[in-house]
């Protein structure tokens, strides 16, 4: 019985581990970003779109994650949104050059 006993409580405890790592993979910044990073590459804009938006939820003061979520939004011809989201960049690192130059690209198309 006792062995019985042992081996429902390591099952448990390998069931929640592996329950935990599932939900830390659907939660971790790296693993998102990941996965932003390659659906923007592969040319996935609106999916980039997405995961960027996903990772926003984690992490939102993340001054790279909004450039790159205006960069896909302005492929996806989303020009208000794309400005927001380089707005919300320049708000979190105020008078950076490259999020100047960002906003002003997309200000051109």
């Amino acid at each position: 019985m006792r062995r019985t006993l042992n081996r429902w409580a390591l099952a448990f405890l390998f069931a929640a581990r592996l329950h935990a790592g599932q939900g830390n993979a659907e939660t971790d910044p790296a693993v998102l970003a990941q996965r932003a990073t390659a659906l923007q590459q592969a040319g996935d804009y609106r999916g980039a779109a997405n995961a960027y938006r996903e990772l926003l939820k984690v992490v939102p003061n993340d001054v790279a994650t909004h450039v790159n979520l205006g960069v896909v939004l302005v492929k996806l011809n989303l020009f208000d949104q794309a400005l927001a989201e380089y707005k919300a960049a320049d708000q979190l690192l105020p008078g950076d050059r490259r999020i100047a130059l960002n906003t002003a690209l997309a200000y051109e198309k």
